[in-house]
C-alpha cells in the first residue's frame, strides 16, 4: 500500500485543556433516520436526541426533537440492541411526547441501562401509524473522541529481537475523524530512535507503512498530530486492529519494539507527564511519560497504564492525586510498582470511589510518579477525559427578540472536544412557516441580539416546512473555530437563529446552554419535595394536582405560572396563599414547570402530567 504523506502539527508540551471547561456530566446523543431501521424505512423524517447524565450518575435529562414524520408519534421507546439488530423495549418515553418534541428527567436511572448506553447497545425508536415498527431510529452513543492504545515490546516483532525496552502509545482520533493525536513514550531501547511508523497488518504479520511518524521523534518521545491521510481505509483498519506502530533503532533497523493499536471502550482519559508540571521543584529536567485511564461501563473498574522515560532513578511509588494544575493534592489511589518505568493494572473494589470518578471526569486529578531523589514526585501529568462537553438547545419563536408567536419548534445537541478546537452540532426544526432560508450561530446572551459568528445556511436541506443540520465547526471551517468561540459557548453566549421568508429576522431561536435543558444545575429547577415554601400533590398526576401555598402565608397575592418544558406559558394565575387545585385534564402528558412568585420569593419546580 502506498505510504500516506501526512501534514504534522507539533503539540505543546502539555495538553491544551482548561479544566474549567469540563463538567462532571456526560452527554450521549442519537441521530435518528429511516436508514437505521431494521428493515430500512424509506422516509425523509429526521430526529435528534440528547441524554445528559448528571455527575452522580443517577439522573438522565432526555430531549428528543423530531421532524418530517409521516404522522403523529404513536410510540417512542429505548430498545436494547446494537446497530443493525432489533431488541426489546427497555424504556417507554411515549407519555412525555409533546407534538414533535420530548423532554423529561429519568431518575433514578438503572445502572444496566447506563452500561448498555456506554456500550452502544441502546437505540431510540420512533413509531407512527404508517410505520408501527418504527419510522426512524438512532443508536445512542457517548459523545467522545476515539481512543486507541498500544503497548509496545520486542515480543510483538515478527523477527527475533533481544530487547527489554517498553513503550506505550496513545492515539486519539477526533470525532470528526479529521485529526489523529499521537503521544508515545519508550524506555530501555538499545540506542536512539531512528524511525517510527504506523504499518497496516494484523498482529504477528508485517505490513506496509501507512503513516510516517519519524518527524515527530523527540528523544524517547513521539508527539504530534496527523491531519491528512486519515482515509476511511486507514480508520477501518484501526478499528479492526490491523494497524501497528513500529519503533526502529540502529541495532534493530527492522524494528526493536512494536505494538498493535486497540480501540478502547468505556470512558477514556489520558495524560502527558513531565517534571515541569510538579509544584515542588525537582532535580533533573528530562523525565517524561504518557499514560491512560479507562473507566468501564459499570463504573466499578478502572484500567490504567503509564510509561515513563528518563527518570533519575528507579520508580519508588506512583499515585493518582486530587488536584487542579499547579496545586498539590491528596492521594486518591496508589499503584503497585516494581522499579520498572512501565506501570499498568486495575483499580477495583472499594478503591473505585465516587471522589476518584468525579475528579477524573472533571480534570481535577493527576498522575504523580515518585523516586527516592524526588519523594514529592519527579514526573506529573494532569488526567483529562476524551468524552466531550455537552450543550443543548430548544428552538422556539418566543426566544426571538422581539418574541414572535409561531407554530414551529425544534432543538438539538452540541458537543465540544476537550481541547476546545471544534464543536459537533445536530439540530432539527419542524412546523416552519415555509422552507428555512438561513441558519446562523450568533454571539449574544438570551434576551438580546448579536452578530453572526458562523453561517450554517449552506447545509440546509430546504424541505417544505422542516429541516435539520448535522456537522462540525472546526479548524477547517470558514471561519475556523477558535478559542474565542469556545469561550462564547462556555459562557452560554451563543444562540442558533433559523430564518424563513415570512420571518426574515428569525422564526426560531434557541440559546445554547451547558448541560441538559432539564438539569437542575442548568435551569434552577427544584423537585417539589425540595421546595421549602410550597408543595404539590399528587406528583406525577393524571388530571388534577393541589398546589399548597399556605407556606407563603402573609403574602397578599401569589403569582402561579405553569410553563411547558420549553418554558412557554401554559397558564398564569394570581391567587391567595391557599391550597389551589390545578386542573391539568386538558393538557398533554409530559414535563411542566411551576413558577411561584410572592413578595420577593421566587421558585420553579417540576410537575409531571402522566
Amino acid at each position: 500500500m502506498k505510504t500516506l504523506y501526512s501534514i504534522v502539527i507539533l503539540l505543546a508540551l502539555t495538553l491544551n485543556v482548561d479544566a474549567a471547561h469540563l463538567s462532571e456530566k456526560l452527554i450521549f446523543s442519537a441521530r435518528a433516520n429511516g436508514a437505521q431501521e431494521v428493515p430500512e424505512v424509506a422516509t425523509n423524517a429526521i430526529g435528534v436526541a440528547s441524554f445528559v447524565l448528571n455527575g452522580t450518575r443517577d439522573s438522565l435529562c432526555i430531549q428528543v426533537n423530531l421532524a418530517g414524520l409521516s404522522g403523529q408519534v404513536t410510540g417512542i421507546h429505548l430498545h436494547n440492541a446494537p446497530a443493525g439488530m432489533n431488541g426489546d423495549v427497555v424504556m417507554n418515553l411515549t407519555p412525555f411526547i409533546m407534538g414533535n418534541n420530548l423532554q423529561t428527567i429519568v431518575s433514578p436511572i438503572d445502572s444496566d441501562l447506563l452500561s448498555m448506553m456506554i456500550n452502544q447497545e441502546i437505540y431510540l425508536n420512533v413509531h407512527t401509524a404508517l410505520n408501527p415498527s418504527g419510522e426512524i431510529r438512532g443508536q445512542v452513543k457517548l459523545e467522545t473522541d476515539f481512543a486507541y492504545r498500544a503497548k509496545l515490546d520486542a515480543m510483538q516483532e515478527t523477527a527475533m529481537v533481544m530487547s527489554d525496552a517498553t513503550g506505550l502509545g496513545l492515539f486519539n482520533l477526533s470525532l470528526d475523524k479529521q485529526e489523529l493525536e499521537i503521544s508515545v513514550a519508550v524506555e530501555g531501547l538499545s540506542g536512539p530512535i531512528t524511525g517510527a511508523h504506523l504499518h497496516m497488518a494484523a498482529a504477528g504479520m508485517d505490513g506496509d507503512v501507512v503513516v510516517n511518524l519519524t518527524d515527530l521523534i523527540d528523544g524517547n518521545l513521539i508527539r504530534g498530530s496527523v491531519n491528512m491521510g486519515l482515509t476511511d481505509e486507514l480508520i477501518s483498519a484501526m478499528n479492526g486492529e490491523m494497524i501497528y506502530i513500529n519503533i526502529h533503532t540502529a541495532e534493530n533497523p527492522g524494528g526493536e519494539i512494536r505494538g498493535q493499536l486497540m480501540l478502547k471502550q468505556g470512558i477514556n482519559l489520558d495524560s502527558y507527564l513531565s517534571n515541569d508540571q510538579q509544584v515542588i521543584m525537582t532535580t533533573g529536567n528530562s523525565s517524561y511519560g504518557v499514560g491512560y485511564v479507562s473507566i468501564n461501563s459499570t463504573f466499578d473498574e478502572i484500567e490504567y497504564a503509564v510509561q515513563t522515560t528518563g527518570l533519575e532513578e528507579e520508580l519508588a511509588a506512583a499515585h493518582i492525586h486530587l488536584g487542579e494544575p499547579g496545586e498539590a493534592g491528596d492521594v486518591l489511589t496508589g499503584f503497585m510498582v516494581d522499579g520498572s518505568a512501565y506501570v499498568e493494572g486495575l483499580i477495583t473494589g472499594d478503591s473505585v470511589t465516587e471522589e476518584l470518578i468525579l475528579a477524573l471526569l472533571t480534570g481535577d486529578s493527576y498522575f504523580n510518579f515518585h523516586t527516592a531523589t524526588n519523594p514529592s514526585g519527579e514526573v506529573r501529568g494532569q488526567i483529562y477525559r476524551l468524552a466531550r462537553e455537552g450543550y443543548t438547545l430548544n428552538l422556539s419563536g418566543d426566544q426571538e427578540v422581539p418574541a414572535i408567536s409561531v407554530a414551529g419548534s425544534g432543538g438539538g445537541v452540541i458537543t465540544m472536544d476537550r481541547g476546545q478546537s471544534n464543536v459537533h452540532y445536530m439540530f432539527v426544526m419542524s412546523e416552519l412557516s415555509g422552507p428555512a432560508q438561513a441558519a446562523h450561530f450568533h454571539n449574544a446572551m438570551a434576551g438580546s441580539n448579536g452578530d453572526v459568528v458562523y453561517n450554517l445556511s449552506d447545509m440546509l436541506m430546504g424541505i417544505e416546512n422542516y429541516d435539520g443540520e448535522f456537522g462540525y465547526w472546526n479548524a477547517s471551517s470558514s471561519p475556523a473555530f477558535n478559542m474565542e468561540n469556545a469561550l462564547q459557548f462556555r459562557n452560554e453566549a451563543i444562540y442558533l437563529n433559523i430564518h424563513t421568508a415570512e420571518n426574515m429576522s428569525g422564526e426560531l431561536r434557541g440559546q445554547v446552554i451547558r448541560g441538559g435543558q432539564c438539569q437542575e444545575t442548568s435551569t434552577g429547577i427544584n423537585d417539589f419535595d425540595k421546595a421549602d415554601r410550597f408543595k404539590a400533590y399528587p406528583n406525577p398526576t393524571s388530571n388534577n394536582t393541589t398546589i399548597d401555598l399556605t407556606g407563603l402565608a402573609g403574602s397578599t397575592n401569589v403569582e402561579l405560572t405553569l410553563r411547558d418544558s420549553y418554558g412557554r406559558v401554559v397558564r398564569s394565575i394570581t391567587t391567595r396563599p391557599i391550597k389551589y387545585r390545578l386542573d391539568l385534564s386538558g393538557e398533554s402528558a409530559g414535563l411542566y414547570l411551576i413558577e411561584i412568585r410572592a413578595n420577593g420569593y421566587n421558585s420553579i419546580s417540576k410537575l409531571i402530567k402522566e
